[in-house]
């Protein structure tokens, strides 16, 4: 399994916590993963959006 990938409800729960206003830095927190991972998220899902 690549390490690279979160299960599906961690990511969900990342998309939420950032609709909700949390900043990058405390969705990780709360998640359990790096900031650097909530980045990555965050830009694939706006890229999603467009």
């Amino acid at each position: 399994m690549n390490r690279r990938n979160l299960d599906h409800a961690k990511v969900m729960r990342i998309e939420r916590l950032l609709r909700e206003g949390f900043s990058m830095r405390r969705v990780a927190r709360v998640v359990g993963t790096t900031f650097s991972t909530v980045a990555r998220y965050k830009r694939m899902l706006e890229e999603d959006k467009d």
